[in-house]
């Protein structure tokens, strides 16, 4: 009996720019364990599609969602939502 096994996608998303580092570390260490990352800054390229058409659609094919948020910045945003 043979036994199928399908790569496992990741779609790996943060702000624009400011977490580019951190969503590179975030693919290579996804490449290592052979998981299929993709991200939208690095792969979406030249499409006939709008943004968020292209964005949808792989997140739809993904089976992992990986949101990077520096910390700092999400304890801000909590605290003025909360008036802290």
């Amino acid at each position: 009996m043979k036994i199928k096994y399908e790569q496992l996608r990741a779609f790996v998303s943060s702000r624009m720019e400011e977490l580019s580092a951190e969503r590179k570390i975030v693919k290579d260490a996804l490449d290592e364990l052979r998981v299929l990352a993709w991200v939208y800054e690095d792969d979406a390229g030249a499409q006939p599609r709008s943004p968020e058409e292209s964005y949808r659609e792989e997140l739809k094919k993904s089976d992992l969602f990986i949101y990077t948020e520096r910390i700092r910045k999400a304890i801000n945003d909590i605290g003025a939502a909360f008036n802290c």
